[in-house]
C-alpha cells in the first residue's frame, strides 16, 4: 500500500534463510509514547485532524481489499514530522486470505481485548465496522488520555458515555461520532472509513466556528 497515512515497506527478505526481515521507515515514537510522555490528553483538534487522516488511509486500505484488526495507539506510529501512520498490520486479514500457515490466527480471541469489536473477539472475523470501531476507542483515549470505561466488562461493549466536555459544537459532535462508531452492534455503526472521515471533518470545522 501507499499512503502517506500507512508505513511504508521498503523491502523483504521471508524467503528462506536463516535472517528473515522487513524494512520500513523509521518512527521514533508511538502515539502511545506520546500519550504517556505528556501525561494528558491531546487537543481535541488534533485528535479530529488525525482522525480525519486516519479514516481516509483505512478507506484506502479497505478499497484495496485490507482490514487491519488491530488498530491501537501502540500502532499508530509518528513521523519525526508528527504525522500519524498505521503500522502493525501482522493481523490484516488480506494475510490469511492466502496463507495456510496463519488461517489458525483467525480464531476467537484474536485482537487487542479492549481495542477489539464483539464480533471479531468472538469469531476472530470481522468488515470494515470492525476497524471502525477500533478507530473510534482509539480517537477516545487520544482525546481523554486514558482509555475510556466501556459501556460494561464485556469486550466490544463500546462507549456510551461523553468522552469530552461538552463546551462546543465539534466537541459535542465529535462524542456523537465516537458513540456511533463503537456501537456493540455492527450494522448500528457508521459504516464505513469514508463515512468517518466526513464526520470528523465535520467536527473539525465545528470547533473552528466556535465564537
Amino acid at each position: 500500500m501507499e499512503h502517506p497515512n500507512i508505513i511504508t515497506l521498503r523491502g523483504v527478505s521471508v524467503f528462506g534463510g536463516k535472517d528473515l526481515f522487513y524494512v520500513m521507515d523509521l518512527c521514533h515514537q508511538s502515539s502511545r509514547d506520546l500519550l504517556r510522555n505528556q501525561r494528558s490528553s491531546l487537543p481535541l483538534r488534533t485528535v479530529l485532524k488525525w482522525g480525519g487522516d486516519l479514516s481516509a488511509a483505512l478507506a484506502y486500505a479497505h478499497e484495496e481489499g485490507f482490514l487491519h484488526r488491530d488498530l491501537k495507539p501502540d500502532n499508530i506510529l509518528l513521523t519525526r514530522h508528527g504525522t500519524p501512520v498505521i503500522a502493525d498490520w501482522g493481523l490484516g486479514y488480506f494475510v490469511h486470505q492466502t496463507s495456510r500457515v496463519l488461517q489458525p490466527l483467525t480464531v476467537a480471541g484474536m485482537g487487542t481485548e479492549y481495542y477489539c469489536s464483539r464480533e471479531q473477539w468472538l469469531t476472530g472475523k470481522c468488515g470494515e465496522t470492525g476497524d471502525v470501531y477500533s478507530l473510534g476507542i482509539t480517537l477516545a483515549e487520544f482525546a481523554r488520555g486514558e482509555q475510556v470505561p466501556l459501556a460494561t466488562e464485556a469486550v466490544g461493549s463500546g462507549i456510551t458515555d461523553d468522552v469530552v466536555p461538552v463546551s462546543s459544537r465539534g466537541a459535542a459532535h465529535f462524542n456523537s461520532i465516537i458513540k456511533r462508531m463503537t456501537h456493540p452492534v455492527p450494522r448500528r455503526r457508521i459504516q464505513t472509513m469514508e463515512e468517518v472521515e466526513v464526520e470528523l471533518r465535520v467536527a473539525a470545522s465545528l470547533m473552528r466556528m466556535r465564537a
